[in-house]
């Protein structure tokens, strides 16, 4: 199935997306910047992984 840090990883991106969509004030640094890029690279990867082995049936 999917690496447990992917539900992490989106939890932790849809906070700070509801953080901006509310008005709070974000600052992120460069760093988190990346890695939140990063984890969102990895996890767009592992769910084409996951289609790719298990195509949608019609």
């Amino acid at each position: 199935m999917f690496r447990k840090e992917f539900s992490r990883w989106l939890h932790d991106a849809f906070l700070h997306r509801q953080a901006v969509d509310y008005g709070a004030e974000v600052s992120l640094s460069r760093d988190e910047i990346d890695r939140l890029l990063a984890h969102a690279r990895e996890f767009l990867a592992g769910v084409r992984e996951y289609l790719r082995a298990h195509p949608p049936s019609e």
